[in-house]
C-alpha cells in the first residue's frame, strides 16, 4: 500500500471515531477512491426493471448511469470494486445562476429500490424542480447495484438452530459485512464528487433518515439542506429500538384508527357502533383462523397497505368484515395454529405443509354456501377467494423444484440492520419479549409477528451508530406522522426533538408513512421554503392537522392530542395531476419496500419466489 493510501485510510478512521470536542476531518472520498475518481459516467435511458414502473416515472430529463466504487472504503486500494446504479433528473448546470444544488433521495427499507426516486421526487416537488437536480440510487446490495449474499440451507430442521447458523454464517461473510450504512454514505459522497457538486441536499424516508443522519454527521462539510421524513430514532446506537416499536405502531393503527373508522361507518360495514365490542368480536373470530390465513388475507386484499398509507383504510375495513365473517362461520379451531415453527415474519421458521391460501378459499366457500350469509358477505368472500386463488396453484412440489435446499440469502434489510450495530442477543430474551408482546399487542400477534426472533438476535457486529457531533451537524427538518405504522412516533419524535438544531414538524392524527409532500400548507410550505431559502421553521416544534380519511369530511382525534394546531382544519393544497400521480406512485414504492421486509419472507416459505411475486403484485395493485 502506498503512503498516500495509508494517509487516506487514516483520515477515514479518524472521521468515524467517537466524536471529540474538536471538529473531525471530513473524509476525502476522491482521494480514497484513487483512479476511480477519473471514471467517465455514461448516461442513458433508465430501466427500472418493470414496464409499469418505467411508464410511471418516464421523464425526458432523467437518465441513469453506473458508478464504480471501492468495494470496501476501509481498504479502497485493494482493486475490488462494486457497481452503484444511479439516476439523475437534470434541470440546471452547476454554473446556472438559479442552480441551488442536487437533492439525493433514499426511500428507506433498508433495501428499498432508490433508482426511480430521481424522477419521482422531481414530479412530487414542482416548486423545487427549476432549482434542483435530483439523484436516486440503488444502495449497495439493492436492485441494479452489486449484490452480496451468503449460502444458507433451507433443509427442514429446527427453525431456531437454522436461524442461529444462518446469522453466524452471514455475519462472517466478507461481502455481507460491507452492506451497511457507513459504506453507503461513502458511496453517496463519491457520487457527489463525480457530479461535481460541492454539497448535496437530501430527502430520506424511513431508514433513509438513519442513512441521511449518518451522511450529514460524517460529511457535514458536504451537506446542505436535509429532510428526515418518518424517522428512526437516530440517537440510538442501533436500529433495535425503532423496529421494536413497529408492532406497537400497527396495534395503534388498528385500535385507534381502523376500528373507530368502521364504527363511524356502520351504515357501510354493519359491525355496530361500539369499538370495544368490535375489538372483542374481531379477536374472537380470528382466534378460529390460523395466523397464516389471517396474514394471507391482509396481504392479498391490500389491507396491509394501511401500515404505510391512510388511504388504504377502506381496504382494511373490508378485511375486518371478511375475517369476522370467516371466523364466525368457520366454527373450528385453526388447522395450523401459530407456533414457534409457523412461518410468519421470520424467513427462518419451519416450512409447513399447510396451504394458507387453500384455507382462505375453503373458509370463503363456507360463507358462500351458508344460507345465513348475506349477499354482501358472499360477494366479499368470493372476491377474497379470487384474490388468493393464484397461490393455490403453487404446490409444494413445484415450489421445492424452484427453491433448492441451499439458496443465496440476500436480505439487505437484515444485512444493514444487523451490521449497523449489535442487537440484544440470546434466545431467552427474545422468547420472553415475544411472549409479553403477544399479550400486549394481540393484533400484531394475530398476524404471527412474535413467533421467532429476528436474524439480528444472533448476528454479531462490532459496529455502532456514532453520536451526532452537535458542533458540525447541519440544521435539518424532521417530519413525522403521529400514527405512522412503520416508524413509530416514539422513535421519530425523539429524532425531531433531540437531534441538534433540528426543527420538528408533526402531523396529528395522520398514519401514513413517508409524508412529504402532504399537500397542506402547514406541512409543505415550511419545507419548500427551507429548500428554497435555507431558512427552517422559526419554532422548534410545529404541530399540523391531518387531512380527513376517505369518505369523511372532518378529521377525528386518535390516540392523543399533539397540540392545539393539530385540531384545526388544514388548508389543503391542490397539486397538479402529475404531482398527485407521482406522489401516489412513490407511496406505492414505500409500501412495496415494507412488503419486502414484512411479508415476502412469509410467502417465500410457503410458496417460494413465485409466491412473493404474486404478493408483490397484489400489494402494488391496491
Amino acid at each position: 500500500m502506498t503512503a498516500t493510501a495509508l494517509t487516506c485510510v487514516s483520515t477515514y478512521a479518524a472521521a468515524t471515531a467517537a466524536p471529540t470536542a474538536s471538529v473531525p476531518a471530513t473524509p476525502d472520498t476522491a482521494a480514497l477512491a484513487g483512479s476511480l475518481t477519473k471514471q467517465k459516467l455514461t448516461w442513458g435511458a433508465c430501466d427500472y426493471g418493470d414496464p409499469d414502473t418505467n411508464a410511471k416515472f418516464a421523464q425526458p430529463n432523467v437518465n441513469c448511469t453506473t458508478v464504480k466504487v471501492p468495494r470496501d472504503w476501509h481498504n479502497p486500494r485493494d482493486g475490488k470494486t462494486w457497481n452503484i446504479r444511479v439516476s439523475q433528473a437534470f434541470n440546471s448546470a452547476l454554473t446556472d445562476s438559479r442552480h441551488k444544488g442536487t437533492i439525493f433521495v433514499n426511500p428507506g427499507g433498508p433495501g428499498g429500490d432508490g433508482l426511480p426516486w430521481a424522477a419521482g421526487m422531481q414530479i412530487r416537488t414542482p416548486d423545487l424542480q427549476p432549482y434542483y437536480n435530483y439523484v436516486g440510487f440503488d444502495p449497495r446490495g439493492v436492485g441494479q447495484s452489486t449484490h452480496a449474499g451468503c449460502e444458507i440451507s433451507q433443509v427442514l430442521s429446527d427453525a431456531i438452530k437454522r436461524l442461529q447458523d444462518q446469522s453466524k454464517l452471514c455475519s462472517e461473510t466478507p461481502d455481507v459485512k460491507l452492506v451497511n450504512t457507513e459504506q453507503t454514505t461513502y458511496d453517496m459522497d463519491f457520487i457527489r464528487v463525480l457530479l461535481g457538486e460541492r454539497k448535496i441536499s437530501y430527502v430520506g424516508y424511513s431508514y433513509g433518515t438513519w442513512l441521511g443522519t449518518r451522511y450529514a454527521n460524517t460529511f457535514a462539510a458536504h451537506t446542505d439542506k436535509v429532510l428526515l421524513d418518518s424517522a428512526l430514532d437516530v440517537t440510538e446506537p442501533t436500529m433495535q429500538r425503532t423496529f421494536g416499536f413497529q408492532t406497537t405502531a400497527r396495534e395503534r393503527i388498528f385500535t385507534e384508527e381502523l376500528l373507530p373508522y368502521i364504527t363511524r361507518h356502520n351504515d357501510l360495514y354493519k359491525l355496530g357502533t361500539d369499538r370495544n365490542a368490535l375489538y372483542k368480536r374481531y379477536f374472537a373470530a380470528t382466534s378460529k383462523l390460523s395466523a397464516s390465513t389471517v396474514k394471507i388475507t391482509w396481504i392479498f386484499s391490500g389491507a396491509s397497505n394501511l401500515f404505510y398509507k391512510s388511504s388504504a383504510i377502506t381496504d382494511a375495513a373490508d378485511v375486518v368484515v371478511d375475517l369476522i365473517n370467516a371466523g364466525e362461520k368457520a366454527g373450528t379451531t385453526p388447522s395450523s395454529p401459530p407456533s414457534s415453527s409457523d412461518p410468519m415474519t421470520s424467513s427462518t421458521a419451519e416450512i409447513q405443509p399447510a396451504d394458507p391460501a387453500g384455507e382462505v378459499r375453503a373458509t370463503m366457500s363456507k360463507i358462500v354456501a351458508d344460507s345465513t350469509s348475506t349477499q354482501a358477505q358472499k360477494r366479499s368472500a368470493q372476491r377474497l377467494s379470487a384474490l388468493v386463488a393464484p397461490l393455490t396453484d403453487l404446490s409444494q412440489v413445484s415450489r421445492s423444484a424452484v427453491d433448492p435446499d441451499n439458496v443465496k440469502y440476500e436480505s439487505v434489510f437484515d444485512f444493514v440492520a444487523c451490521n449497523d450495530g449489535q442487537w440484544t442477543q440470546g434466545l431467552q430474551y427474545w422468547n420472553d419479549l415475544n411472549a409479553r408482546k403477544t399479550k400486549e399487542e394481540p393484533f400484531a400477534a394475530s398476524l404471527g409477528s412474535f413467533v421467532a426472533p429476528p436474524a439480528c438476535a444472533f448476528w454479531r457486529s462490532p459496529n455502532t451508530n456514532p453520536t451526532v457531533n452537535a458542533a458540525t451537524f447541519p440544521k435539518v427538518i424532521v417530519l413525522q406522522d403521529e400514527l405512522d405504522g412503520a416508524t413509530a412516533y416514539e422513535a421519530g419524535s425523539v429524532t425531531g426533538t433531540r437531534l441538534p438544531g433540528a426543527r420538528f414538524i408533526a402531523t396529528d392524527n395522520e398514519s401514513s408513512h413517508g409524508a412529504f409532500p402532504y399537500s397542506t400548507e402547514c406541512v409543505d410550505r415550511p419545507i419548500i421554503d427551507y429548500f428554497l431559502t435555507g431558512k427552517g421553521p422559526s419554532k422548534k416544534v410545529t404541530i399540523c392537522s391531518a387531512k380527513p380519511l376517505p369518505k369523511e369530511t372532518e378529521t377525528f382525534e386518535m390516540w392523543g392530542t399533539l397540540g392545539p394546531n393539530g385540531r384545526e382544519r388544514p388548508a389543503v393544497l391542490q397539486p397538479s395531476a402529475a404531482a398527485r400521480a407521482a406522489t401516489e406512485a412513490t407511496s406505492d414504492l414505500l409500501a412495496l419496500g415494507g412488503f419486502e421486509h414484512d411479508f415476502a419472507p412469509f410467502l417465500r416459505q410457503y410458496y417460494g419466489s413465485a409466491g412473493v411475486d404474486l404478493g408483490r403484485k397484489a400489494v402494488a395493485e391496491h
